[in-house]
């Protein structure tokens, strides 16, 4: 095998950082795959702030998107005490 002085770290040793991030990844409780997103918008209220010019609407709202069973769902996030 050659020696390959541009790689800093050996395999054993990216091996244990992987162990690592995997166990610390296991430790972060209630943990989904899918997207984190943010949206915004406007209402339907013709004399809402939302519609003046330049105001950047409602939201941001949170939402998760994730595959289950081959179709895309999207669940709405909510935070108490509010938007984080």
């Amino acid at each position: 095998m050659r020696h390959m002085p541009d790689v800093p770290d050996s395999l054993a040793s990216l091996e244990g950082q992987k162990a690592g991030l995997l166990r610390k990844i296991s430790e972060l409780g209630e943990f989904r795959p899918g997207s984190i997103t943010t949206t915004t918008g406007r209402c339907g209220n013709p004399g809402c702030h939302c519609h003046r010019p330049h105001d950047p609407g409602h939201g941001p709202h949170f939402r998760l998107t994730y595959k289950e069973d081959g179709k895309t769902v999207t669940e709405s996030l909510c935070f108490p005490g509010g938007t984080p």
